[in-house]
C-alpha cells in the first residue's frame, strides 16, 4: 500500500519514517517545501513525487499531520482524492466532523507521545469508519495504534482531554499554591499535600518545563513583497509592538494599553518598529504612521505573526497571544501587565518559569500605564546602548 504523507514535519516525518521501517511505501510533496522539510523526508526514507497532485494519485491512504489552523483548508484541497484521509492534526471534535464533510472517506486522528522512534511511547488514537485499516498499516512500528470507535471525532477527543489535563492539571497545582501563599499558609498546605496528595508536589515554579523554542516560524508568509522588505533591510534594532488584546470581554480592557501612553517610545533613536496588531484599535497608528509600520493589519494568519516575530529582535506587547507566541519561539519579549495581572505571571517578580525569555512589566498601581511607559523608556536606553 502507498501512503502519501503531508507536511513532513517533525512528528510527520517519524510517522512517515515508521511506516516505511513497517514496509509501506511512503511518498511525499516537495513542491512549495522547504530545504529543511526535503531533509527531514530524506532522513525519513520518504520517495518525492514532487506535486501534490501526484501525491494524491498514486497513494492509497493520505496522512496529514500539517498545523492545526490549516486542517479544514488542507482537506479542502483534496476533496478530489478518492483514497482514505487521515488527519492526525491536534484539532477539536468539531474541526473534525468539519474536514470529514470535505473528503470522502475520512479517519480523523489524535496524536500523543513524542514523534516516534521506540516502542511504548507514541499511541496514534483512531475514529471513523475506516479506522482499522488506518490502524493495520502500523502494526509492527514504533506507532501503537488504537481504534476509539466509529464516530468521527472521537479521537480528537481524546487528544483535547488529555491535553487539557496535562496542562490544566499543572496549571491548577500553581494558582492554588498562588492562593495559598497570598494568605499566608503555603506552607501549611504544602505538608497536608505531602501527607494525603504527596503526587501534587511534582510541579514546582523550578521544575516547570522551560525548554525553548518549541514553535518555529513559517519560511513564507503572506505579507507582501514590500512589506517583507520593510523588516528584512531596516536600519537598527527592529521592535515589534502589540498595545491591545482583542477586547471580548470587560475585563480585557484592563490589559488594553492606549498607543499614545507608548508614543515617546518612538522618539528613541536606533529603533525600527513594526506593529504586530490586529484589531479595530489599528486607526492608533494614524499619528505614529511615519515612525512604525503597520504590520498586523496585512496579517492573514497567526503563522504572519510568527514570520515577522522571528526577524525582529524584541518584542514589546501586552499580555494577549503575541506575548506567548514570542515566548514559545524564544524571542526576547518584553510583557506589560495590568496591576492585577493574570495568575501564570505570578507576583513580584520580572521573568517567567515559562518563557526564559520573556522580562515583565508591571503596572504600579491599577491603570498606570504610565509608569510603565517610563520603565520601558529606561530599559530601552539599555537594550540600545
Amino acid at each position: 500500500m502507498t501512503v502519501g504523507l503531508l507536511h513532513p514535519g517533525e512528528m510527520g516525518a517519524a510517522l512517515g519514517a515508521a511506516l516505511s521501517a513497517g514496509g509501506e511505501t511512503v511518498v511525499w510533496a516537495s513542491a512549495g517545501r522547504s530545504a529543511a522539510t526535503a531533509a527531514r523526508a530524506r532522513d525519513a526514507g520518504l520517495e518525492d513525487v514532487g506535486e501534490v497532485r501526484e501525491l494524491c494519485r498514486r497513494s492509497d491512504v493520505v496522512i496529514a499531520v500539517c498545523p492545526p489552523h490549516a486542517a479544514v483548508e488542507v482537506a479542502g484541497s483534496l476533496r478530489d482524492f478518492a483514497g482514505i484521509y487521515l488527519d492526525a492534526n491536534a484539532i477539536s471534535p468539531m474541526t473534525a466532523r468539519s474536514v470529514s464533510v470535505r473528503v470522502g472517506r475520512f479517519v480523523d486522528g489524535g496524536i500523543i507521545g513524542p514523534p516516534p522512534s521506540t516502542q511504548g511511547t507514541t499511541r496514534l488514537y483512531l475514529s471513523g469508519a475506516e479506522a482499522k485499516l488506518v490502524a493495520d498499516l502500523f502494526v509492527g512500528t514504533v506507532v501503537d495504534a488504537r481504534i476509539v470507535s466509529a464516530d468521527v471525532g472521537a479521537a480528537s477527543a481524546v487528544k483535547m482531554a488529555y491535553a487539557a489535563w496535562t496542562k490544566g492539571s499543572s496549571a491548577l497545582v500553581l494558582a492554588t499554591r498562588a492562593l495559598a501563599r497570598a494568605q499566608g499558609v503555603e506552607d501549611t498546605l504544602l505538608e497536608e499535600w505531602r501527607l494525603s496528595l504527596p503526587h501534587l508536589l511534582g510541579t514546582e515554579l523550578d521544575t516547570i518545563p522551560a525548554e525553548i523554542p518549541y514553535l518555529a516560524a513559517p519560511a513564507t508568509t503572506h505579507l507582501s513583497a514590500e512589506l517583507q522588505t520593510q523588516v528584512q533591510s531596516a536600519p537598527g534594532h527592529r521592535l515589534g509592538l502589540c498595545w491591545s488584546p482583542n477586547l471580548q470581554q470587560i475585563q480585557d480592557y484592563k490589559r488594553y494599553c492606549p498607543l499614545d501612553i507608548l508614543a515617546p517610545l518612538f522618539e528613541l533613536a536606533g529603533i525600527s518598529w513594526y506593529s504586530l496588531y490586529k484589531g479595530r484599535f489599528a486607526h492608533e497608528l494614524a499619528p505614529y504612521a511615519e515612525r512604525v509600520v503597520d504590520l498586523g493589519s496585512h496579517f492573514a494568519d497567526f503563522a504572519d505573526t510568527a514570520w515577522a516575530i522571528e526577524r525582529l529582535d524584541l518584542v514589546i506587547t501586552i499580555d494577549t497571544a503575541v506575548a506567548h507566541l514570542a515566548g514559545a519561539m524564544g524571542k526576547p519579549v518584553w510583557i506589560l501587565l495590568p496591576f492585577a495581572s493574570d495568575w501564570r505571571w505570578l507576583h513580584d517578580r520580572d521573568d517567567s518559569p515559562w518563557y526564559p525569555s520573556a522580562r515583565l512589566f508591571r503596572q504600579p498601581s491599577y491603570g498606570d500605564w504610565r509608569s510603565v511607559s517610563a520603565q520601558l523608556a529606561a530599559a530601552l536606553h539599555e537594550f540600545i546602548r
